[in-house]
Formats: structure tokens, sequence, C-alpha cells
């Protein structure tokens, strides 16, 4: 009985710390997203900026993919996450 009490309680636990696991991981993403976004404007726009002398084109289509990516990502963005109500039982 104590064996089946302990694999019980086990799988109750389960589903909260999926939810921690998945919750950190979200957020851990976030962070790496944003980590990534600051070194493409504060490192790659500035050495892309420094080639507008010897290839022109290259900064040109440079800047229009990252308006073009900037823009995708603003309309992927989604709304703030909200936790969902407990169930009622």
């Amino acid at each position: 009985m104590a064996e089946a009490l302990t694999a019980y309680e086990v799988l109750i636990s389960k589903p909260r710390t999926d939810k921690a696991v998945s919750r950190n991981a979200t957020r851990a993403m976030d962070a790496a997203f944003a980590a990534a976004d600051q070194v493409l404007a504060n490192v790659l726009d500035n050495l892309a900026s420094s080639l507008e002398d010897t290839a022109p084109e290259f900064v040109r289509e440079y800047e229009t993919a990252r308006r073009l990516a900037g823009a995708d990502r603003a309309a992927e963005k989604p709304a703030a996450i909200t936790e969902p109500a407990p169930a009622k039982t």
C-alpha cells in the first residue's frame, strides 16, 4: 500500500513540476532572444554600417533584412501570457 501511495504522490506532483520546468524554459528562451537582439543591435549593426564604403549593396540588403525581421518579430509577439484559473472540481 505504501508503494502505491508513493507512486500516486509522484504522479500528482508531476503536472506542477512540468509547469514549472516549462515556465523556466520559456523565461530562459526570452532571455536568450533578448541577448541575441542586443548582439544584433550593438555589434552586428555597427559592423555592417562600417562596410558602407566598401560594400554598400550588402549594407542595404542587411538593413532591409533587419527591418523585415524586426517587423516580423513584432507581429509574432504574443499577448501577455496569463495563468488559467484553476479548474473547479
